[in-house]
């Protein structure tokens, strides 16, 4: 899940996430809770965490993204 950007969903792209928009990052964390429902629960923690990363100032968020 690391490896394919889950965790980065809603991270902006200038901190190397996809900055995927709501529906289609709800959308590929239901997908993966339909088939395993720890799996879309890691995800949806990981990446709502995300969110946070635009709102940080960019020397925090390039430090920790």
């Amino acid at each position: 899940m690391a490896g394919a950007g889950l965790f980065k969903t809603f991270v902006p792209t200038a901190l190397g996430g996809a900055q995927a928009d709501a529906l289609d990052g709800l959308g590929a964390i239901e997908e993966i809770g339909y088939h395993d429902g720890a799996a879309g629960w890691c995800v949806m923690i990981a990446a709502t965490t995300g969110l946070l990363a635009g709102f940080l100032p960019a020397e925090h968020a390039r430090d920790i993204y």
